[in-house]
């Protein structure tokens, strides 16, 4: 397990990580499909597809990084990030409680969110040792 660690970066890893915890919460949430809570599952996975392509990305501007000695594209990323999961946010919460589209669930796609947050930092620890 070791090995996994020092061959990829730490934002690959919790990108990966972050797809698996994804692909879990939707599989534990689809009864919420048949009692008439479909933004529950939906909330997740839009959050789990968000947060996991963003780290990924974080990963490549990281290896990019690497090559040129900088960290403009790094910084970038983060800024992106940031820009793109409080948009996301916010369209969610006006399709909910605005305009009365309950299709993604705020909560559970901010659950989606801490969770990638919660991974990236046991990554981290796990990487350190």
């Amino acid at each position: 397990m070791k090995g996994f660690f020092e061959r990829h970066s730490i934002s690959f890893i919790t990108a990966i990580i972050s797809f698996a915890i994804t692909l879990l919460a939707v599989l534990a949430s689809t009864f919420c499909f048949f009692n008439g809570h479909m933004d529950i599952p939906l909330g997740f996975l839009l959050g789990g597809v968000i947060i996991g392509g963003l780290y990924l990305l974080s990963a490549l501007a990281e290896k990019i990084d690497d090559k040129k000695e900088a960290t403009t594209f790094t910084i970038g990323v983060i800024a992106l990030r940031l820009f793109i999961l409080i948009g996301v946010a916010i369209i969610i919460a006006f399709m909910y409680y605005r305009w009365n589209l309950p299709y993604f669930n705020l909560f559970t796609y901010v659950a989606s969110y801490t969770a990638a947050i919660i991974i990236n930092i046991i990554v981290h620890l796990i990487s350190k040792k």
